[in-house]
């Protein structure tokens, strides 16, 4: 017998109730690059233009770090999340480990939190049919300015 694990696991995954991971609490903006290049009138180089991409994601505190201050006492608190994107589901080609973003996080008391975002970690389902019903999975650090 051949099972297709693509289709059992999207036949599974469609009776998951929705919302299925809570509300949207983090958007991170990303600066992609837009492929084109205008002249900087400061300093006469070429600058590549860059469009934000904008991605709403579901995130809960990363339970296995916890909110510390970082090594050396430079100011900055990282906090550690991890879930999923929401909008779009599927975390596009252009944003990739190495880049970072502005992130404004709501938490659920209504503050709002912003910061710059690193990916720590993207690591996916290999099964496509998961992916696409519940979002790409995501890790990473919102940095803090704090008082010194």
């Amino acid at each position: 017998m051949n099972f297709n694990i693509e289709s059992i696991t999207s036949s599974a995954l469609q009776h998951l109730p929705e919302p299925y991971f809570g509300v949207a609490n983090l958007s991170l903006s990303f600066a992609v690059g837009g492929g084109g290049f205008i002249l900087d009138p400061d300093t006469g180089n070429s600058v590549e233009t860059a469009t934000n991409s904008i991605i709403q994601c579901s995130v809960s505190e990363d339970k296995q770090s916890r909110l510390k201050a970082t090594p050396g006492n430079t100011g900055a608190t990282v906090m550690y999340l991890r879930g999923r994107c929401l909008t779009p589901k599927i975390l596009p080609m252009q944003i990739t480990l190495s880049m970072t973003a502005i992130a404004t996080l709501t938490n659920i008391d209504g503050s709002i939190i912003s910061g710059l975002w690193r990916f720590t970690a993207i690591p996916q389902n290999r099964i496509n049919a998961y992916i696409a019903a519940r979002g790409s999975f995501i890790r990473g650090t919102i940095a803090l300015a704090t008082a010194v």
